[in-house]
């Protein structure tokens, strides 16, 4: 979905900026301990002047003349989303105990990036439609866990009120329930939702509360206590009948896991993991979000909510999913919104939506359906007939390279240098059939005794390139490698080289790129859990060993593949799949057209290198 706001998302955050600096040249230099106060101190004027100046109901508190806000007044629907993109850029900048205007790192540690109108639209209405569609006038009631400055409970506002023909001030007065940990984000919430339903934030003030959506005042860190939050103690009423009917949002998005991870004390590293089964695998925080939000629903009641693209399918998101789908039904088809949901912001967004189940259900975390528009007959026809077939061995394919960490760039180098002589091989030193040398040279000592001894290396059979948009391997030498190269390991009833050419094959690059979403991104990835679920057909047979006769004679050129073996290659492989003329055909296009990364060479020869 291409965002039509996207230019003035970032223009009202340089605003945003721009007004934090102005106000905060005319104070003086704040104390350590007012540091803070002060950064929210600014915040908090700042969007009272802007809420004046678009004609909001605040109160004047004289610390910033509306008078001096030169921004054009938004259109009613999209005021919460206007003022939140004020705020999203007043979060970027803090005051330093000099007095001195600097970047801030609260807005990502925080995950806060405010969502579009045209996704909080487009989620509340997927998310309500059910709802709507069984009840003629409600009401239904609708909580965002994080609401920041309530876009999406602007969204279902309007939405229920549009669809079920019941006065909007109502709607917004009784119906909408939100949850922040920032108290000027509440601040902002209210403002914006008492304007649409021509109300008082105050109205507001007992259903638009501040608090932790995900820690409870029971066993919560004593350095979350003021912020814990009971969700039956603060919203009685809902829980007296049973929970909410939806509950809508984009929760932070925040990992406490690998290369973005953002620090967590470990108090409430210890509360997550007692509290939430999601908290396993791949630990974040929208996973304890999306956990929260299904528990809250009343049965029958509908969930919406934006979260990474990589949540539907990443293996790392089992726990997360697992514990959502225990508690409520996934739709199917659910929306991808693409790496352009967010201005500025490249990361692939969807929405879970799902109906919260009468009883809970014991399930494993299975892979969420996206939906597919780019997929033709020919396509859908190929992965469905794969899907059911078996899948490898999962010990065929593992992780073994050399994690590397920015500190450890400098002490690398491009050739051998002094003692550091022993290669290191990278992704791009893999192509089909075809080793380049080592892209690295390292020393051992000099890397801590990190790198793994000789005969780890050399057991693995295979390379396979890890940033890459389909499998591209070869054999491997015994060589040491990084994390960006994924290993193959030989198997007693499928030969090592067999197994290369298979993974060479277009029939097994295009079911890859089909199958699996990072495959299609800006940076493509390829991953353990790609390869070990990819299909082939059981019990071996002649064409494996045909394939493994190929692998061997390529394999050893270590010159890629010429164009009469690729032929061959994908010949047995779509023999072996039973694939269907159109179907070869699909494939064949998309080897000429959508995903050729890498071209066959001109034969060399008239003879097979089979022979060999």
């Amino acid at each position: 979905m291409k965002q039509s706001s996207g230019h003035g998302a970032a223009s009202l955050r340089r605003a945003g900026r721009r007004l934090f600096a102005d106000h905060a040249t005319r104070g003086g230099s704040p104390s350590a301990a007012d540091r803070a106060q002060t950064t929210v101190a600014i915040r908090r004027s700042v969007v009272l002047a802007v809420a004046r100046a678009w004609g909001a109901s605040v109160p004047d508190e004289g610390t910033l003349a509306h008078g001096t806000i030169d921004l054009p007044r938004p259109e009613p629907g999209r005021f919460a989303w206007s003022l939140g993109a004020v705020y999203e850029g007043l979060l970027e900048l803090e005051v330093a105990p000099d007095g001195r205007v600097i970047d801030s790192i609260g807005r990502r540690r925080a995950g806060a990036h405010f969502t579009s109108p045209e996704v909080a639209d487009d989620v509340a209405r997927r998310a309500l439609a059910p709802l709507v569609a069984a009840r003629a006038r409600g009401p239904l009631l609708v909580c965002d866990p994080a609401m920041g400055s309530g876009v999406f409970l602007s969204a279902a506002a309007r939405f229920l009120s549009s669809s079920l023909g019941v006065d909007l001030p109502l709607v917004v007065a009784e119906w909408l329930f939100g949850i922040d940990r920032d108290p000027t984000a509440v601040l902002v919430a209210r403002i914006a939702l008492a304007h649409l339903g021509g109300l008082r934030p105050e109205d507001l003030a007992v259903r638009l509360v501040a608090g932790d959506a995900v820690v409870s005042p029971r066993g919560a860190p004593a350095e979350l206590a003021s912020e814990a939050l009971s969700w039956e103690d603060t919203f009685p009423d809902v829980f007296a009948r049973g929970g909410f009917d939806a509950v809508v949002g984009n929760p932070p998005w925040v990992a406490y896991a690998g290369r973005a991870a953002q620090p967590l004390s470990p108090s409430l590293h210890a509360y997550f993991r007692a509290r939430y089964p999601a908290f396993a695998g791949y630990r974040t925080l929208h996973g304890l979000f999306v956990s929260r939000a299904a528990e809250v629903l009343a049965p029958g009641g509908r969930l919406g909510l934006v979260v990474p693209t990589s949540m539907a399918d990443l293996a790392g998101y089992a726990p997360a999913r697992g514990a959502h789908d225990a508690l409520a039904r996934p739709d199917e088809d659910l929306p991808d919104y693409g790496s352009d949901a967010f201005d500025g912001v490249f990361q692939p967004a969807m929405a879970i939506l799902s109906t919260r189940r009468a009883t809970a259900e014991v399930v494993v975390g299975d892979e969420w359906a996206l939906a597919r528009a780019d997929l033709d007959d020919a396509t859908r026809a190929i992965l469905e007939r794969c899907e059911r077939l078996g899948r490898v061995p999962p010990e065929l394919f593992g992780e073994r390279g050399f994690q590397t960490s920015s500190g450890d760039l400098a002490r690398l180098s491009a050739t051998p240098v002094a003692k550091r002589t022993v290669g290191l091989r990278a992704g791009r030193d893999v192509r089909p059939f075809e080793l380049g040398p080592p892209s690295l040279f390292a020393d051992p000592a000099e890397l801590g005794g990190r790198l793994r001894d000789p005969e780890v290396w050399r057991a693995v059979a295979g390379y396979v390139r890890q940033t890459a948009r389909y499998p591209m391997a070869a054999q491997a030498d015994g060589t040491p490698f990084r994390n960006s190269i994924l290993a193959v390991f030989g198997a007693a009833d499928l030969p090592t080289d067999g197994v290369l050419a298979y993974l060479n094959s277009w029939p097994l690059r295009f079911l890859h790129y089909m199958r699996f979403r990072d495959a299609r991104q800006g940076m493509p990835q390829l991953k353990i859990g790609h390869l070990r679920s990819l299909p082939i057909p059981a019990g071996g047979g002649p064409w494996l060993g045909d394939l493994a006769r190929l692998g061997r004679s390529l394999g050893a050129r270590n010159d890629g593949i010429d164009a009469e073996s690729q032929a061959r290659i994908d010949s047995i492989v779509s023999d072996a799949l039973g694939l269907d003329a159109g179907s070869r055909e699909r494939v064949a296009r998309f080897s000429r057209e959508e995903g050729a990364m890498v071209r066959p060479r001109a034969s060399k020869a008239p003879s097979s290198p089979a022979a060999g």
